[in-house]
């Protein structure tokens, strides 16, 4: 399973599973909206924060079907939705 995030408020399924376009082989992405502590948002520390949702590195291919995923801060998700992004 993909790591916990604090402040978590929304985490669906996305990608492939969610277009129906799937395979057996086929991982698991997920899509999470998070609440930033309130010491980033008053600080303009990283207004555009997002966190990758596995453990793997940089360059390291997801393997097995395993999980995968992005959380985007909730400023940073609504600057994405004003902006028309379909991430």
């Amino acid at each position: 399973m993909t790591k916990q995030i604090d402040g978590e408020i929304l985490r669906t399924l996305n990608g492939s599973r969610l277009y129906g376009l799937h395979t057996p082989e086929s991982d698991h992405d997920y899509l999470s909206v998070f609440v930033e502590d309130p010491d980033q948002v008053f600080t303009a520390v990283n207004p555009d924060r997002t966190i990758k949702l596995h453990d793997r590195g940089a360059n390291e291919r997801n393997v097995d079907a395993g999980d995968d995923g992005v959380a985007y801060g909730l400023r940073h998700f609504f600057k994405l939705l004003k902006s028309g992004n379909p991430t």
